[in-house]
């Protein structure tokens, strides 16, 4: 293979996040990241290969997982961060972006909490993609009136994980 087809190449690897370049050492493959992935997802959610419909469907299996060992392996330490992601949102239950925000950081602080390193990866890819579409399902609960029931949902998660309770 010619060098200018290795060069495009690590290129390419590099702008996936796969590979970093360092000068004076050379291309280093780095740690795994959800990152490849979150581009799978977010590039199959734009293209209409896959829809908002199926992505919410693996994430309700990866979450429900991940919740549920999450009650058998979560420390005092990250039951308190979960404690506090819950208290966000319910502070930001008027500002649908920024409980998007929390909402995410919630669900990948309880895919760590399971302990499963593929359940954090595969959890942080999907979330970016469904990002858009938790704002957007709090902008109607709110417009509904339903917004309590999306604050009572995160404790009663937030409550099994701390009493261990993986149903």
């Amino acid at each position: 293979v010619s060098r200018a087809v290795v060069r495009e190449a690590l290129k390419s690897l590099q702008a996936q996040g796969v590979v970093e370049v360092v000068n004076g050492v050379g291309s280093v493959v780095r740690g795994m990241t959800s990152m490849p992935l979150e581009q799978f997802f977010t590039f199959a959610a734009r293209l209409s290969e896959v829809s908002i419909q199926e992505l919410l469907e693996v994430r309700r299996g990866l979450e429900v997982e991940a919740a549920s060992l999450a009650a058998g392996r979560a420390g005092a330490a990250e039951i308190a961060g979960l404690g506090r992601l819950v208290d966000s949102m319910a502070g930001s239950l008027r500002e649908p972006a920024v409980f998007a925000d929390f909402d995410t950081a919630f669900h990948v602080a309880i895919a760590r909490a399971s302990r499963n390193p593929m359940l954090v990866l595969l959890v942080e890819a999907i979330r970016v993609p469904l990002r858009r579409s938790v704002e957007e399902g709090l902008t109607n609960w709110i417009r509904t009136g339903e917004v309590d029931t999306v604050r009572q949902i995160h404790a009663d998660v937030l409550e099994a994980i701390r009493s261990g309770d993986p149903d």
